[in-house]
């Protein structure tokens, strides 16, 4: 139906980034490779359109971008290959199909369905496409622009209310399978095994002053203090299930200077994981998969924005000026990253899907922790004391969408 080739006659086949979104986050590497898991699933030129997140692809080289935005629907379907291995033009393949890909009635390797689609006279089929194109360093701009044109997709309708919502978020913590006794699981699954978690408690105290059943809130406080009973107060800020995590159990279970301590400690230790060069390395564990076998280099910004936001807040907490001033000395290194993909802390390519946000949400929110404790006076080198600290008000614990 449609069909652009970028890098025919300029850049060719090298980038500096490109995207399928939701499928492909690529710097100057092939599509469809076996760069982050084997098998048949590496096969994406025509992706399940369901995978597609937003209906946007684009490669961005020599500080521009060009992209596709399109009109999505079942009878259409995105093609995507970078390099261009297909007609082997010379540069990338960006285009959209006729039928659509549903992952039952195409081969995702390839451009022809298993079976033809009848077209009826006098039925028009029409595809909506547009060009879009600027300058940028990386394709950010280009969903940027995508953003502006079409907008985000819209909330979708849980079907809750609030009460609702409470209820079921209870049961959650109480009745499913992540919670064993007094220990929690991250999720159900065969390697997330039950642990102590003290924001499994806080989660449930404030649960309980939410439902409207008397005999549910106490079995949430039960719950709650059985959680605690399994932790040293030392323990209550470090030891939690979820991937988004905030130091609010020592602030509300009253253990501020136990667990500002072990922050100290811990933050003394995060320094040990640190290069000369203020890198991280990937450590494959013995026996297990290594799975940066695959990855030109040592560390990922995923891994390394990782570390660097644990001391960040381990520092913060303790309020320990010589951790504060490493953290920062530590997030400039992470400079050297900029204008890349993110990369998870096990390095491969990172596919953006489902609670996974929250390993690219690191990326920003270290940098945001660094700018406001530089803001505060914590530039490396400067005398300052504990006073210089920003002061923030607590806010009230919210929901989560995943643990």
């Amino acid at each position: 139906m449609f069909t652009l080739l970028p890098g025919v006659g300029s850049y060719g086949t090298n980038k500096n980034q490109a995207l399928l979104a939701g499928v492909e986050y690529l710097e100057n590497e092939s599509s469809s490779s076996e760069a982050d898991i084997t098998g048949p699933a590496p096969a994406r030129q025509v992706p399940d359109t369901l995978k597609i997140t937003l209906p946007l692809m684009a490669v961005q080289a020599e500080e521009r971008y060009v992209g596709l935005v399109w009109e999505p629907g079942p009878l259409f379907c995105a093609v995507h290959d970078s390099p261009d291995r297909i007609f082997k033009s010379g540069g990338h393949l960006l285009g959209i199909l006729f039928p659509g890909s549903d992952g039952v009635n195409h081969d995702e390797n390839s451009l022809i369905p298993y079976k033809p689609e009848t077209l009826t006279a006098n039925q028009p089929l029409r595809l909506r496409v547009r060009i879009i194109g600027g300058r940028g360093n990386s394709v950010v701009p280009a969903i940027q622009h995508y953003v502006r044109l079409a907008g985000l997709p819209p909330v979708p309708q849980t079907g809750y209310d609030a009460p609702g919502y409470f209820e079921l978020a209870a049961h959650g913590w109480l009745d499913s399978r992540i919670r064993e006794t007094n220990l929690f699981r991250h999720a159900y699954w065969a390697e997330f095994k039950p642990q102590p978690a003290a924001d499994a408690a806080m989660w449930m105290s404030w649960r309980a002053e939410q439902v409207d059943s008397p005999a549910l809130a106490t079995r949430l406080n039960d719950a709650a203090a059985g959680a605690l009973s399994m932790l040293p107060r030392a323990n209550y800020n470090a030891a939690q299930i979820r991937h988004v995590r905030y130091p609010l159990p020592a602030l509300v279970f009253g253990a501020v200077l136990d667990c500002a301590n072990q922050a100290k400690e811990s933050g003394r230790s995060i320094l040990s994981r640190f290069e000369p060069d203020g890198s991280v390395h990937y450590q494959p564990t013995t026996g297990g998969t290594d799975y940066g076998k695959t990855y030109w280099a040592p560390d990922a910004n995923g891994l390394t924005a990782t570390v660097v936001l644990s001391l960040l807040e381990a520092a913060t907490f303790s309020g320990d000026t010589a951790l504060l001033q490493e953290g920062l000395l530590k997030l400039r290194a992470m400079d050297k990253f900029r204008y890349t993909i993110p990369r998870r802390s096990r390095r491969h390519r990172s596919l953006l899907h489902g609670c996974r946000r929250a390993q690219h949400q690191t990326l920003p929110t270290r940098r945001l922790r660094g700018s406001d404790l530089a803001a505060g006076g914590l530039e490396p080198g400067a005398r300052v004391d504990n006073k210089a600290l920003p002061r923030h008000p607590v806010a009230a614990p919210v929901g989560a969408s995943c643990l």
